[in-house]
C-alpha cells in the first residue's frame, strides 16, 4: 500500500480466462451486471466486467475488505468512485485527506479477442451470452 502522497499503479491483463472471469464478476452490483449486459459483444462485455472486477479487488485489498463490499457511487458522467459509506468498513487502512482511498480508473491497450464460446461461459458462469 502507498504511504499518504505516494501512489501505486496496477497493471491487468484484461484477457482472463472464462473461470477466473466468474471470479470477478461474482461480487458485481445488479447496477454492474446491468452496465456489462449492455454490451454490444462478448468481447467489450468481458473487458469491461474483467476491469471492473480487477478494480473491485484492487479497492477491496487496499481497504482490507471483500471484493463485493466495495461500495461504488458514479459520478455525473458515469466515472466510479469509492463512496465513503465504504470506508469505515475498510477499519484502519490508509486514506487520503478525503477520508477514503481515492483512485483513477483507466483501460487502454489492445482489446484481444476472447477465444471462448458462449455456451462455455454459459455453464461456468451464468445465463448464455449474444454471440459477438
Amino acid at each position: 500500500m502507498p504511504l499518504p502522497g505516494e501512489v501505486s499503479a496496477v497493471f491487468a491483463d484484461l484477457a482472463v480466462t472464462p473461470g477466473r472471469l466468474c471470479q470477478l464478476t461474482a461480487g458485481f452490483t445488479q447496477r454492474e451486471r446491468q452496465r456489462a449486459e449492455s454490451f454490444a459483444t462478448n468481447e467489450w462485455r468481458d473487458r469491461w466486467s474483467a476491469a471492473r472486477g480487477t478494480l473491485r479487488e484492487v479497492l477491496g485489498h487496499a481497504l482490507r475488505i471483500a471484493p463485493e463490499a466495495v461500495a461504488l457511487r458514479y459520478r455525473r458522467h458515469g466515472k466510479p468512485e469509492l463512496d465513503p459509506d465504504c470506508a469505515p468498513l475498510a477499519g484502519d487502512a490508509p486514506t487520503t485527506s478525503r477520508g477514503a482511498s481515492s483512485f483513477q480508473a483507466s483501460s487502454g491497450g489492445s482489446s484481444r479477442s476472447r477465444p471462448w464460446s458462449a455456451s462455455r461461459l454459459s455453464s461456468a458462469c451464468g445465463p448464455a451470452r449474444r454471440p459477438s
